[in-house]
């Protein structure tokens, strides 16, 4: 194995095709892994990695614009030769799957604000919502035992993240439970309002 810098990139320059294939197969194996992996080194280190993108930005701003500006080019182009034909037809289908899937919709919503937010994890599913509402017997978990809206179980129940997302809580079973709009709300990004035992399971 090559020691010195010079030797390194000798050998690299001699098996680059193979060196990057093998990356390329190890990113496609491990893609969820490397994605928490990056998620985490930016929460910790989100200060610099902001101040170093900043200072990129400001050196290469000229590269930065002109290359966006090719982007929107090759992307109106793309949407000018499909979308043309198929604009119609498209959002059609869009609105029909949003009509008929709204859970997958809005859990594809949580998900996304989630990984905006830097959530260490980010794999909270549809069926583990429907099977926390059961098992909670569709209860909000801050409302007092004799509510009568939890009784007949007519709350609109929302997802509470027990540590905010905005302070680190990860968007996964163990720091979710239902609880009502009001109730969310009032807890906003602070301490649970009760205490609660999430799901372990």
């Amino acid at each position: 194995m090559p020691k010195t810098p010079e030797q390194r990139r000798a050998y690299y320059l001699a098996h680059r095709e193979e060196i990057l294939a093998k990356r390329a197969a190890y990113r496609i194996a491990n893609r969820e892994a490397i994605r928490l992996k990056s998620a985490a080194d930016y929460h910790v280190h989100r200060d610099e990695a902001l101040a170093t993108k900043a200072r990129y930005y400001v050196s290469h701003r000229d590269e930065i614009l002109a290359r966006r500006k090719a982007q929107r080019k090759t992307i109106s182009v793309y949407e000018k030769a499909y979308y043309g034909k198929n604009h119609a037809e498209r959002l059609a289908l869009a609105a029909r799957w949003r009509r008929e899937h709204p859970e997958e919709r809005a859990a594809q919503y949580r998900l996304r604000r989630a990984r905006k937010r830097n959530a260490p994890v980010a794999d909270f599913t549809p069926a583990q919502w429907q099977a926390m509402l059961e098992h909670y017997h569709y209860r909000c978990q801050y409302c007092p035992p004799d509510c009568v809206q939890c009784k007949k179980q007519s709350h609109k129940l929302t997802q509470d993240h027990l540590t905010p997302l905005s302070k680190g809580g990860s968007h996964t079973l163990t720091n979710i439970v239902p609880c009502c709009k009001s109730c969310n709300s009032r807890k906003y990004t602070g301490p649970v309002l009760v205490p609660v035992q999430p799901l372990l399971l």
